[in-house]
């Protein structure tokens, strides 16, 4: 399953319309040039959790907190922190495969 970040807009510019029907619907965060990009959710996750996904498409809940200083997201597995610093980052996780960040905008 998927879902994609969208959100209405008081204006897009014209070349950054993607729905011909709804030319002020447009993908979020506007950075991304208004383009919808589907983000992958499984799982509905416990408060203080959020869905991380691993490489193979499967998806975990884990801990997690928000660094507004140094603009990333850090969660735990175990004892370990891990650092997503770039959107879609992969982290290799000792024991659990490869870790896939979501976008650090979502958080």
């Amino acid at each position: 399953k998927a879902f994609c970040n969208l959100r209405f807009y008081d204006s897009i510019p014209e070349e950054y319309q993607y729905f011909p029907n709804k030319q002020t619907l447009g993908g979020y965060p506007m950075e991304q040039d208004f383009c919808p990009i589907p983000t992958a959710s499984t799982l509905a996750c416990d408060t203080g959790t959020k869905c991380f996904n691993r490489q193979d498409d499967h998806s975990l809940c884990l801990p997690f907190a928000c660094n507004d200083e140094e603009y990333r997201v850090e969660f735990s597995i175990g004892s370990q922190t891990y650092f997503c610093e770039n959107d879609l980052q992969i982290i290799h996780v000792q024991g659990t495969g490869h870790i896939r960040c979501p976008r650090i905008a979502q958080f």
